[in-house]
C-alpha cells in the first residue's frame, strides 16, 4: 500500500499571496512528480465549512480555523488513513493525528511583532512553539530563514531542512506586444515605471521607499517614471492610504490592487525593474519571479535576499532613502547595467524550479516517516 500524504492547502485561494502560491505549485508538481498517495485539504473540509463563512472578521476566522485544526481535523485523517500530514503554514494540529512536517517560511513574527496583527503577535509564537515540538522535519526556503529558526528555536537545529521555492512556469519573457499592450490599458500603466510587487504590508518597507522615489524624482532627469504597486491590501490599508495621500508622491503612484499570477508576469515584462525593498523576507519570490521575466532588481540587502538574488541584483540599504536613489540612479540611468542585469537574472532564476522543490519535499516526507 502506497504512503500517504495529506497536505493543508487551506491557502490556495484566488487571490494568492506568498505562502498561498508555495502551497498551490507544490500541489500541482507533487501531482506530476509522485508515487506517493497526496490528499490535499481545502476548506471543503472544514466540518462546519457553511458556518465557517459567517466569521467576518479576520480573526475570528483564524481562530475558528484553529479550533477546527485541533478538534475535527484530526479525526479526518485517522478516519482516511492519512500517514504524514504537510502544514505549508507553520502549524499542524498540535496534539492529535499523524505525524508531521511544516514549512515554516519566516519568523517575522517574533523578529519583527509589532508589524502584525496584535492578537496574532501574541498567540501565534505559542503555537509555532508547540509546533516546533510536534514536527518531525520543518522545511524552510532558505538559510537565512533556518539561521533565524534556530535563533528564535535552538532545539528545532537538526529538524530542519532548507528548500528553495521557484516561480512558477509562466514566469518569463514575453514577446506578444499585443498581450502586454492590453495589459497596459487595463491596469493604466505608465509607458516607464518602477514596479514593486508584494501585500501592502510594513514589512515591505513601501513607506520608506515611496519617500525615496519621491527624492529622486524631483533630483531625476526622467520625470515621466512612475512607481506601480501591485499587491493585496493589508488589514491597516486605509493607514496606508492616508500616509500615501499626506506623502507628495500620489500622483506619481499607481495601486492595482490584487493581480492574478497570469497577468502580473505580463507587468514584470512592461516594467524597467522591479524595487524590493523589505526590510525581512524569509525568501522573497517576487523577485525571483522578476529574474525570469527578464527585469532589473533593486533589492535590499537584508536577510534571505542576497543569498536568493546572488549578483544578479543592485543592493540598498533597507533603512538608507539615500541608498535607495543611488539604487535607482545605478539601474534606471544606465542602460548597460540594465543588461547586465537582465542577463546575471535570467540564468540565477534558472537555479530554482518547483519540480526541484517537489522532489526534495517528497525526499524530506520519506525521511520523517522513517525516524
Amino acid at each position: 500500500m502506497a504512503v500517504h500524504i495529506g497536505i493543508d492547502v487551506r491557502l490556495i485561494t484566488d487571490k494568492m499571496s506568498g505562502i498561498g502560491a508555495y502551497a498551490f505549485n507544490l500541489f500541482r508538481y507533487l501531482q506530476r512528480a509522485t508515487e506517493l498517495k497526496v490528499t490535499f485539504y481545502d476548506d471543503d473540509h472544514f466540518a462546519e465549512v457553511k458556518d465557517f463563512d459567517r466569521f467576518s472578521r479576520r480573526g475570528w476566522r483564524k481562530m475558528a480555523y484553529i479550533y477546527w485544526l485541533n478538534s475535527r481535523f484530526p479525526k479526518i485523517l485517522l478516519e482516511e488513513g492519512v500517514d504524514l500530514l504537510h502544514s505549508p503554514n507553520f502549524v499542524p494540529p498540535l496534539w492529535k493525528g499523524p505525524p508531521s512536517v511544516v514549512t515554516f517560511h519566516d519568523m517575522g513574527f517574533l523578529r519583527y511583532p509589532h508589524t502584525h496583527h496584535g492578537w496574532y503577535a501574541a498567540l501565534f509564537p505559542s503555537l509555532v512553539n508547540a509546533a516546533v515540538q510536534r514536527a518531525r522535519r520543518i522545511i524552510t526556503p532558505s538559510h537565512s530563514s533556518r539561521n533565524e529558526i534556530i535563533h528564535f528555536y535552538p532545539r528545532a537545529k537538526n529538524k530542519i531542512r532548507v528548500i528553495y521555492e521557484a516561480a512558477a512556469e509562466n514566469f518569463r519573457l514575453i514577446d506578444n506586444q499585443v498581450e502586454l499592450e492590453q495589459l497596459r490599458v487595463k491596469y493604466n500603466l505608465p509607458h516607464r515605471f518602477i514596479l514593486c510587487v508584494g501585500t501592502l504590508e510594513p514589512r515591505k518597507n513601501l513607506h520608506r521607499f515611496i519617500g525615496a522615489f519621491k527624492i529622486w524624482r524631483e533630483k531625476n532627469v526622467q520625470p515621466e517614471v512612475k512607481l506601480v504597486l501591485c499587491g493585496k491590501s493589508w488589514i491597516r490599508h486605509q493607514k496606508f492610504l492616508q500616509f500615501l495621500h499626506s506623502s507628495g508622491a500620489e500622483a506619481d503612484i499607481i495601486l492595482t490592487g490584487y493581480v492574478p499570477a497570469d497577468e502580473i508576469a505580463g507587468i514584470y515584462n512592461l516594467a524597467q525593474a522591479l524595487a524590493f525593498p523589505s526590510y525581512y523576507e524569509g525568501f522573497g519570490l517576487p523577485a525571483v519571479e522578476a529574474m525570469n521575466c527578464g527585469l532589473p532588481v533593486m533589492a535590499s540587502n537584508a536577510f534571505s535576499l542576497p543569498e536568493v538574488l546572488g549578483e544578479a541584483a543592485v543592493y540598498f540599504d533597507p533603512f538608507s532613502q539615500q541608498d535607495m536613489i543611488q539604487a535607482m540612479n545605478l539601474v534606471l540611468n544606465n542602460r548597460d547595467q540594465q543588461i547586465r542585469l537582465k542577463e546575471l537574472g535570467l540564468q540565477r532564476g534558472k537555479m530554482f524550479s518547483w519540480q526541484k522543490t517537489a522532489q526534495m519535499t517528497e525526499e524530506v516526507y520519506l525521511e520523517a516517516l522513517n525516524m
